[in-house]
């Protein structure tokens, strides 16, 4: 009696098991990453490299940066990395990422940017009009005057 109960404790064991292993993980589909080819200021209708420093600051203290694409949509810059290139002496600073606002030290930075230097954005991730995470192109700004 001691060894049917045995078994059939077994057997259940065993199939129980069987059934588990036979669960596969569900794959879960991402999204297809869109990747934008230029963006610029909203502001900027020439879509220019350079721009006056006034300019360059204006964007920068808004509450959300906006940046226009070549697909004609405007994208809110919600994670990026913050570098500047001074020009004299040549030289770069990274001021780490930004998380929907330029980081505290790279706005100071850039108050003393001069004429040649450049304030850079990369690995960008904004936000469609949907809240969708969008890859965007790095933005390059060399200050004009």
């Amino acid at each position: 009696m001691k060894l049917k109960l045995f078994i059939l404790i077994a057997l259940v064991g065993f199939s129980s098991l069987a059934a588990q292993a036979q669960k596969k993980p569900v794959a879960s589909k991402k999204a297809p990453v869109v990747t934008i080819k230029k963006c610029g200021l909203p502001s900027d209708s020439a879509n220019s490299a350079k721009l006056p420093l006034a300019t360059i600051l204006a964007w920068a203290d808004q509450p959300a940066l906006v940046v226009k694409c070549s697909d004609e949509k405007s994208y809110t810059l919600h994670q990026f990395g913050v570098s500047i290139i001074y020009k004299s002496p040549m030289q770069v600073k990274d001021f780490g990422v930004g998380n929907d606002a330029i980081p505290y030290l790279a706005r100071k930075a850039a108050d003393k940017l001069a004429a040649g230097d450049t304030f850079y954005l990369k690995d960008i991730v904004g936000l469609d009009e949907n809240k969708k995470e969008v890859k965007l192109p790095g933005l390059a700004f060399s200050v004009s005057e």
